[in-house]
């Protein structure tokens, strides 16, 4: 069993490598600045996947012994992007190592899943652990890149379910997290309309929210003798404290942030300008219809309307060349491997092996979605690639070395006959 699991992941991997280089090749040979990136994507493909057979080879438990080194340079080369990256666009993720581009935010997605199940192992605190992932967060927001930072917290989610931790407190925060979320995407909204969510008006909302919260949990108190009144106080203040921290997050988000948010929620707004991205990616999806235009005859895609089509609007290029049959065939192989990843989560006795591969699920699952979500308008712009497929040599090597990982973790429970 655990051999077919370990060749339906590489045979997942190699057919991904190989859509990753004619999809990249595809959507950048008619561009004259972008013609050579296939050939690096083909470098970086075949150096991720020696990193992924030799790691593959080499025990998860050398990479956990070794976790706080590797957290130490992730946080070292961080703060060094910081004060020497290549600025591009306003922000500051690549550090030019002269033959190449390398961006440490992928480096630390890893380390973050390792080192944690390294601190669990070690019997750290949950803020430990938390605190850990967060100095990660906020030194890639700096950059800034909000959507890299994002996509910590899958991987710390998933550490974390498998850990035996008491996680309760997650599931409490949750709610009041996405009071935060829309709270933030409402003021963005109607800041471009010189307003904001404290006029007079707009208080009515959370005034009229509040009330209805007293009333059912004052109900439920009544059936429930748990529920004291501190603890309808408690609420009501959290829910208070959440709507305040989504609006002063507005206020710290610049302007082509809010400008980004506004074409997720109407596109059709400024359609040349903040829903530009969306509504090319979007006509790219749709007229590849079913069995797509053909490779190198996307007319989004050749004639340079789909913006960032390499990277994180990939899978719009593979919908439009290669339509239905082919955007289905990607989701299928990614699934394929997610697959077997809960296939090794379910066989491995290991219990710091099932938090790096539960990490590894997570944050492959979430940022794909994520990126899915941007190419067909329903979620916002924010710079994800897509695991596997996108161009960057960083990525795909990253991927491919959590990869790896989890192909020894495979293997070692493959050694010990379970």
């Amino acid at each position: 069993m655990k051999n077919k699991i370990e060749k339906i992941i590489l045979a997942s991997i190699l057919l991904l490598s190989v859509i990753n280089i004619v999809m990249v090749a595809s959507a950048t040979v008619q561009n004259a600045g972008l013609s050579g990136f296939w050939m690096k994507q083909i470098f970086a493909v075949i150096v991720g996947l020696l990193v992924m057979w030799g790691i593959r080879n080499i025990s998860y438990e050398l990479f956990l012994e070794l976790s706080p080194v590797f957290y130490a340079l992730s946080v070292i080369l961080l703060v060094t992007v910081l004060i020497i990256g290549k600025d591009v666009y306003g922000s500051r993720r690549w550090l030019n190592l002269g033959f190449l581009n390398f961006q440490p935010s992928e480096l630390a997605k890893l380390s973050s899943i390792i080192f944690g199940a390294y601190l669990i192992r070690k019997k750290a605190s949950v803020i430990k652990i938390t605190l850990s992932f967060l100095l990660l967060v906020i030194l890639v927001l700096v950059e800034p890149d909000a959507g890299t930072a994002l996509m910590f917290l899958p991987a710390y989610l998933g550490v974390m379910l498998v850990s035996g931790r008491d996680i309760r407190w997650i599931f409490i925060i949750a709610p009041f997290t996405l009071i935060v979320v829309l709270t933030l995407f409402t003021e963005s909204y109607i800041n471009i309309n010189q307003s904001s969510l404290l006029d007079p008006f707009y208080l009515l909302i959370p005034a009229v929210i509040t009330a209805v919260l007293y009333f059912v949990m004052y109900e439920l108190k009544k059936v429930n003798r748990n529920i004291k009144f501190f603890n309808i106080i408690t609420v009501i203040l959290l829910f208070w404290a959440s709507w305040g921290i989504g609006i002063a997050g507005a206020r710290f988000l610049k302007d082509y942030q809010k400008k980004r948010i506004v074409s997720f929620m109407a596109p059709d707004l400024d359609p040349l300008g903040a829903g530009y991205n969306t509504r090319q990616s979007i006509l790219a999806v749709g007229s590849g219809k079913f069995l797509g235009k053909g490779l190198y005859e996307g007319t989004q895609t050749q004639l340079g309307f789909l913006p960032v089509r390499h990277t994180d609007f990939i899978f719009a290029v593979i919908a439009e060349e290669t339509g239905f049959l082919g955007s289905v065939a990607v989701i299928f192989l990614l699934g394929m491997l997610l697959w077997q990843f809960i296939k090794v989560i379910e066989r491995s006795e290991y219990p710091a092996g099932k938090m790096i591969v539960s990490g590894a699920f997570m944050l492959i699952l979430i940022q794909a979605t994520v990126n899915l979500g941007v190419t067909l308008g329903l979620l916002p712009v924010i710079g994800i690639q897509l695991p596997f497929i996108s161009y960057g040599g960083s990525g795909v090597i990253m991927f491919m070395a959590l990869t790896g990982i989890v192909l020894n973790i495979n293997r070692q429970t493959e050694i010990i006959g379970i």
